[in-house]
């Protein structure tokens, strides 16, 4: 059986067909209209929940000292960097520090060039503890143009590696009198907690912010460059 079909049938057929769709209304359409909206999207650029966040403020930042006399085997505590990191008076005679924990990053030293037939040498040493043991870090310079330069990072499994708070030793540094110091530093601020070193001093003025010696504060021997202090 032979079925003709006309153009102008093919074409009524065409326009039923597009009509019929334009009058169903889609899903999207409908939510719409009925005042909803679709789920949030990651991915596909559509609002989200808020994302998580670290709440304590963390900072770094690179200290410079200079040594006013040859430092020979000096232990840097934590605490010392700590108030290294800043201190606010509280009053004339009081400094509390203003970070809670501290993470050392790198020491970085530059010694005064060599004299004649006297060496210039610079050293930092990592304390060991337990199953790990010390590593010392040093450069000799005999040039009486270029210093000797140590640059060193805390070994991954040496205790200055992780946030300490006050009570742990954290680098032995030796160096001649002169020498440029650079000590990069991570810190968290206090949060609602009392500091738990702070130090007498004489003269402060209440509510300034001070900055530590790197050799902390008895023998005042790596001064703060650029950087208010006061002992």
């Amino acid at each position: 059986m032979t079925i003709q079909v006309s153009l102008r049938d093919l074409w009524n057929r065409r326009i039923s067909s597009t009509m019929r769709r334009n009058s169903t209304p889609k899903t999207k359409s409908l939510r719409a209209a009925r005042g909803g909206t679709r789920k949030s999207s990651q991915r596909g650029g559509m609002e989200r929940s808020p994302p998580m966040l670290s709440a304590n403020l963390t900072q770094s930042h690179r200290f410079r000292f200079i040594a006013s006399s040859n430092i020979a085997a000096v232990t840097i505590q934590s605490a010392d960097l700590i108030r290294v990191a800043g201190m606010m008076a509280v009053s004339t005679s009081q400094l509390n520090p203003i970070n809670q924990v501290v993470r050392l990053k790198r020491v970085e030293i530059w010694a005064p060039t060599a004299t004649s037939n006297v060496a210039s040498t610079a050293s930092v040493e990592w304390p060991g503890a337990g199953f790990n043991p010390s590593r010392e870090f040093s450069d000799t310079s005999i040039n009486v143009s270029e210093p000797a330069h140590v640059v060193a990072k805390p070994p991954i499994d040496a205790l200055a590696q992780f946030w300490q708070a006050a009570g742990q030793a954290m680098f032995i540094l030796t160096c001649p009198a002169g020498s440029v110091v650079d000590v990069t530093l991570q810190f968290i601020q206090l949060d609602g907690t009392a500091s738990a070193s702070s130090i007498a001093v004489t003269g402060a003025t209440q509510g300034a912010i001070y900055y530590g010696y790197l050799d902390g504060d008895t023998t005042h021997l790596l001064t703060p460059v650029s950087l208010s202090s006061i002992f």
